[in-house]
């Protein structure tokens, strides 16, 4: 339960930071860039989260970093840290195991 409020005062928090940001109908990329990590590409889940969190983030003018670790926590831990070393302004992140990626954030 507590990852579950913790989750939805996340989303809260980026949709209000965003809220006010003009809309760019330019090229994507004017509002900053969102990195999203989520866990595999063999569950209809993750992709179908993956590509709607994309396609709305990109009409609202970020530019989106989307990537799949195949359920391999190293592979994850390594792309939140390049996201991070690249110098995206926002994660989302369904992570493989909340505890292995706390150090990373």
């Amino acid at each position: 339960m507590k990852k579950l409020i913790a989750v939805i005062a996340g989303l809260a928090l980026v949709a209000s930071a965003f809220a006010g940001g003009s809309k760019d109908s330019g090229s994507s990329g004017k509002m900053g860039t969102i990195g999203i990590a989520m866990p595999t590409k063999s569950s209809a889940r993750w992709i179908a989260d993956g590509n709607n969190m994309k396609a709305e983030f990109e009409k609202l003018g970020f530019k989106v970093d989307l990537q799949y670790a195949e359920d391999v926590v190293e592979n994850q831990i390594a792309q939140l840290e390049n996201m991070i070393t690249r110098g995206v302004d926002v994660l989302v992140i369904a992570a493989i195991d909340g505890e292995s990626v706390t150090k990373v954030l």
